[in-house]
């Protein structure tokens, strides 16, 4: 836990959120989700509190899956690049995901492409900074590994976000949004530019 505080502390804020979500009545446990939807109505009113609440929460109520991934891979990440880069980059999906896809939904509705109902949606959960962290991960692998994996990671987070049928399931969009940030960071975290063959440079001391 010391050696990936971040990643530890978070895992555990998500185990007693999905908890609670768990053991409170239905119609409770839906106001905390809405209450905490990064959605277009409540990025207008309180834009920081609702980015930093829905990262605290699993929608699915389904707490193991994202331990693992957790623990598996962005605790590694987190003991390679520091604590702070680490914490930078699932922010930096976070919030510049849902950003951008609740913009397009904001645009969308104004231009009456979307109802206005549009701007009232259940939009919650770690997924995207997970997916980024995900992909961050991967530019420290050799270069085939690390693009086939990529691949798989790209196909998986449109497979999370569903294939929209009627209007678009915008999760579909962050997903892969947060995968291209995940990558973006690359050169930052390895010093190198993508899919350059062999190994990132080991870090010289000062």
């Amino acid at each position: 836990m010391s050696s990936a505080p971040l990643t530890s502390v978070y895992t555990l804020v998500l185990l007693v959120t999905t908890v609670v979500l768990r053991q409170s009545p239905a119609d409770v446990a839906h106001h905390l989700l809405v209450a905490s939807s990064t959605d277009v109505a409540h990025l207008e009113r309180d834009p920081v509190t609702v980015i930093v609440l829905s990262a605290t929460w699993l929608p699915g109520r389904v707490w193991l899956p994202y331990a693992l991934v957790l623990m598996s891979v962005c605790a590694p990440l987190e003991r390679r690049v520091g604590t702070a880069r680490a914490a930078l980059v699932f922010v930096s999906g976070h919030v510049v995901a849902t950003l951008l896809t609740e913009l397009s939904i904001a645009v969308a509705i104004a231009a009456t492409w979307l109802p206005s109902a549009s701007a009232h949606r259940l939009d919650v959960g770690a997924s995207y900074g997970m997916l980024a962290a995900v992909a961050a991960s991967l530019g420290g692998l050799p270069a085939l590994r690390g693009l086939v994996l990529l691949v798989l990671l790209m196909l998986t987070g449109v497979l999370l976000g569903g294939v929209p049928v009627g209007p678009p399931d915008m999760s579909m969009y962050g997903h892969a949004l947060s995968v291209v940030i995940g990558v973006c960071w690359w050169p930052t975290l390895y010093h190198r530019f993508p899919w350059r063959r062999g190994h990132p440079r080991p870090s010289t001391g000062a």
